[in-house]
């Protein structure tokens, strides 16, 4: 699957003149440095070349050559929320003449019927009230309307407007959302969102698949996908989740195309949960035959199920502790050495299973204590047992990488390794 068709050139470079390149937006979810950590990860994979405009703390603006519709980047995304093409550039006090320019007509009006339109604003938090920006709104109502023509103008109790918001009231399909990019300075840009996060889809992944293990905890999909580009592995390597539990990594596997996974779990009934999900998932979105194999087998045994150095990836989510954690100092952490010990013997198989320079995109715990969080030192697990973190550039941020929801007790790490040589 090629999303773009690119000519090489080196990163440093500028892009060429005569190739046709387009300014993109990318709205980040709750994870910025994931989110961004994705992005450079996928184009990495897919030996895209870029230049990168700006990367504040929940957007990017990136410069891609001959690139292919938003929505078909996006379906590859699990940690980014919308993505549009950059328009103009204004400053702070010339945004509502920025508004009225024939460029931002012209796209909010090139609809057949009723226009239906949004406004939303990222970044400068506080510099633009909810009651300034419906003043823009109902201004740029006003210049979209002539005879005969109907506008509707979008508004939300809060701002910037959400994924569900932009697809129940068919903004993308019926008229648009524009998007100001407020930086720290006075520069603002300007742009129209061309494809959101299809929550649905993602709802149905998760909540509507046949097997669900609550007790077992819950990968969300969105992660789990983040998790796959991470590896960077091509569609055709050999990819691993050696703790499979009810199959979601390998659903989102499948879903990006890849054609080699092996899952693996020591839980008789998470194979089987795994085997009935990835059986309704091919049904339902109708995917092709692919070489997957699922076991019965403990990561601490790993290697005797598979040949040394035939692995080009590792993508899973071990044990992160109980449910719900000891509130006893010594219980817990005794439980924190037991689960040191699982990811120690684990790694261990990691190293004579994957190939030189094969990459392990791996969940550790952080258990929230208190006041106090308990952190899970990898470090020296890594180095004992012949890995080391991937570096990645300064725009995306240092490991690891954290995804957290709220109210939750465990905290997720995401550590992007890589076999040495």
């Amino acid at each position: 699957m090629t999303i773009f068709a690119l000519t090489t050139i080196p990163h440093s470079e500028k892009l060429s003149k005569t190739a046709q390149k387009a300014r993109y937006f990318f709205i980040l979810g709750n994870n910025p440095a994931l989110s961004r950590a994705e992005i450079f990860s996928l184009l990495a994979r897919r030996g895209i070349n870029y230049h990168l405009d700006s990367a504040d703390s929940d957007v990017l603006t990136i410069d891609l050559l001959n690139p292919s519709p938003a929505e078909e980047i996006l379906s590859l995304l699990g940690g980014t929320i919308k993505i549009g093409r950059v328009i103009t550039e204004t400053s702070f006090t010339r945004i509502e003449e920025a508004l009225g320019l024939p460029s931002i007509m012209s796209e909010l009006s090139s609809h057949q019927g009723k226009i239906v339109f949004g406004l939303s604003v990222y970044g400068g938090r506080g510099r633009v009230p909810p009651q300034e920006i419906d003043r823009m709104g109902i201004t740029l109502k006003r210049l979209l309307k002539k005879p005969g023509q109907a506008v509707r103008y979008i508004k939300s109790r809060s701002n910037p407007l959400s994924s569900v918001i932009i697809a129940k009231n068919k903004l993308i399909e019926k008229g648009g959302e524009i998007v100001l990019l407020l930086s720290q300075e006075d520069r603002v840009t300007l742009g129209l969102t061309l494809a959101v996060q299809d929550f649905e889809d993602y709802s149905r992944r998760d909540y509507g698949r046949p097997s669900r293990n609550m007790k077992q905890g819950m990968l969300p999909p969105k992660l789990a996908k983040m998790m796959v580009n991470l590896s960077e592995a091509k569609p055709e390597d050999s990819l691993v989740d050696p703790f499979c539990g009810s199959g979601t990594i390998l659903q989102e596997a499948w879903l990006l195309g890849y054609k080699n996974l092996y899952g693996s779990d020591n839980n008789p009934q998470a194979i089987q949960d795994s085997k009935t999900n990835l059986a309704w998932l091919k049904e339902q979105y109708h995917l092709s035959n692919i070489r997957l194999s699922l076991k019965i087998q403990d990561a601490k045994t790993l290697s005797q199920a598979l040949p040394e150095k035939s692995i080009d990836a590792i993508v899973t989510e071990p044990f992160l502790g109980p449910a719900t954690l000891p509130r006893e100092r010594e219980r817990l952490e005794n439980a924190q050495k037991q689960i040191l010990n699982l990811y120690s013997e684990t790694f261990k198989n990691f190293n004579r299973i994957t190939k030189p320079e094969g990459r392990i995109v791996i969940i550790v715990p952080r258990w929230r204590f208190g006041k106090n969080d308990i952190v899970f030192n990898l470090h020296k697990i890594i180095q004992q047992t012949g890995f080391s973190l991937v570096s990645f550039p300064g725009w995306v941020g240092r490991q690891p990488f954290e995804y957290q929801r709220p109210n939750q007790n465990v905290i997720r790490e995401i550590f992007v390794l890589k076999k040495n040589s």
